[in-house]
Formats: structure tokens, sequence, C-alpha cells
């Protein structure tokens, strides 16, 4: 299997249809995929049989950050364990074409097993994390700060100019241009 089956496997079934039918989405799963099959690959080189530290890359926290502002949560992430499968499937094939004896075959598969399980695992909770620290940035930081006074101001609330330009850290006074983009 190449990269391209990793990739269309990733984004199949029902639960991932929302990031599977939104191409922004499907690209970050996409640049998610290789970066997380190039750590584990590199850090096998460097370093084989030791621990492949969790992929908190920008390409894996980008997808995160995505995913939450998508209103999509941590089940979306099942998109990693399923690339996993396609890598393993992989991986076996060229295991299996290697001049080695059953038993040095068994210890590399065993390690291997290990090695990948262990990684996606980490690196689904470091994600799943992040997403959570990026929920709540959105619902009770800044940003949702500036959401409500907006909100105030388009309702008409009585909230002072100088008030809500010091929340929203921008000024009120001149022209202004809004965009409303609706699917």
């Amino acid at each position: 299997m190449c990269i391209r089956d990793r990739h269309e496997a990733s984004l199949s079934g029902e639960r991932m249809r929302p990031v599977a039918d939104d191409p922004v989405l499907v690209a970050a799963v996409r640049r998610s995929n290789i970066a997380n099959l190039w750590q584990w690959i590199e850090a096998n080189v460097r370093q084989p049989g030791r621990r492949v530290p969790a992929n908190l890359g920008p390409e894996v926290l980008d997808t995160a950050r995505d995913l939450v502002r998508r209103g999509l949560d941590q089940r979306a992430l099942d998109s990693y364990r399923t690339g996993q499968t396609v890598a393993w499937r992989r991986w076996m094939e060229i295991c299996f074409r290697l001049d080695a004896s059953p038993a040095e075959l068994q210890a590399l598969l065993d390690v291997s097993a290990l090695s990948i399980s262990t990684f996606i695992e980490d690196t689904i909770a470091a994600v799943s994390a992040r997403m959570e620290d990026e929920r709540a940035e959105l619902t009770r930081g800044a940003h949702a700060e500036r959401r409500a006074v907006v909100s105030l101001l388009l309702e008409g609330a009585p909230i002072s100019r100088a008030r809500a330009e010091a929340q929203l850290g921008y000024r009120l006074t001149g022209p202004h241009t809004a965009a409303i983009v609706w699917t």
C-alpha cells in the first residue's frame, strides 16, 4: 500500500465523514499522515527500538486546531489509528521480504508493533490534550470575550465605545468591512 492508500483509509468510515467532506481538513490530515510516518521512520533510523516521541509538529497541531475550530472532537483522531493499520500492513510486507530467520522476523515485528502502537497512542493523547486547550481558549479565552463584545454591540447593548475598543483591541471609529461566509 502506498501513502495514497493510507490517506484514503484514514478518511474512510462514517465517523470521519465531517473531516472527509472538508477539503481543508483532508489536506491537513494528509500532511499529518506524512509527518507521523516520517517522524516514526526517522526516530527508528536514529535510535532503533527506542520509544518514538509523540508528534507535536506544526502539521499535527495545526490539524488539531482546525478540527476544534470546526466543532469536531477527539473522534476525528480515529484517522490516526486507521492510518496506523495501513502503515503496519505495508511495514509487514517490507519485513517479510527481508532475508531473516523466523526468530529475527518475529523479534522485528514484536518491537515494531509495540513501537508503532505506542507512538500513535502517545501522539493521540498529546493531540487530544492540545485540542482541549484549544477548545478552552475558544470558549473561555480572549476569543470568547471578543465574540461576547461583538454580540453585545450587534444587539445594541449599552456598552461604551471605549470599553468595547479596549476589550476588542480594535478601534471602532472609521469605516469597517465585514464578510459573511455561509455554506
